[in-house]
């Protein structure tokens, strides 16, 4: 079975599909994986959200928070873009069996989930707070694994995120400086 639209190389194209295999969750795969999958495709959002909050009120500084801001709306346009002019089915809509997670069979490129999480990350290690990038990161994989475990995802579609969250981040903080000098003049 193959897919139609994102990736020009057939290797690629191959590749993707035969870690998705790997990763997703087998047909007999117990109870509780399948449940922790599940969790583990929306929780850790709610949990990066926390921590972004509790490190930035802590810190007061306002300036990640800015730039995390403008990296954010960077990330929907450009998965806008991406889903206007690049479709590419999810495994479930492909024939590759069905997804434990209810959900719409749109683009799956990139991941809006995992690209929001590493967004975070991303800017917060722009600013140096490696620590707090580290534990988003980490979350940012879990949902990732969980996404494409649980059928909703390609690999590569988390390939995508971690480079539309990277390139977002560093645009975001950009701008947050330019900002900053404008009011400062």
């Amino acid at each position: 079975m193959t897919t139609t639209g994102l990736y020009p190389l057939p290797a690629l194209e191959n590749w993707n599909i035969r870690l998705f295999e790997s990763v997703r969750a087998a047909p007999d795969a117990s109870h509780l994986c399948v449940y922790l999958g599940k969790l583990m495709t929306e929780l850790p959002i709610y949990l990066a959200i926390a921590v972004l909050v509790v490190v930035i009120v802590r810190e007061r500084d306002w300036q990640p928070a800015i730039a995390i801001a403008i990296a954010l709306a960077c990330t929907r346009l450009v998965e806008s873009i991406i889903k206007l002019y690049a479709y590419h089915p999810r495994p479930f809509a492909a024939g590759f069996g069905p997804a434990l997670v209810e959900h719409a069979a749109n683009n799956s490129m990139p991941s809006s989930h995992a690209t929001f999480i590493w967004t975070i990350a991303a800017s917060m290690a722009l600013y140096r707070r490696w620590k707090t990038a580290g534990v988003l990161a980490a979350f940012g994989a879990i949902v990732a694994w969980a996404r494409v475990y649980t059928g909703l995802h390609w690999p590569m579609d988390m390939a995508g995120s971690a480079v539309v969250s990277t390139l977002c981040a560093l645009v975001g903080m950009l701008a947050q400086r330019s900002i900053r000098r404008r009011r400062s003049i």
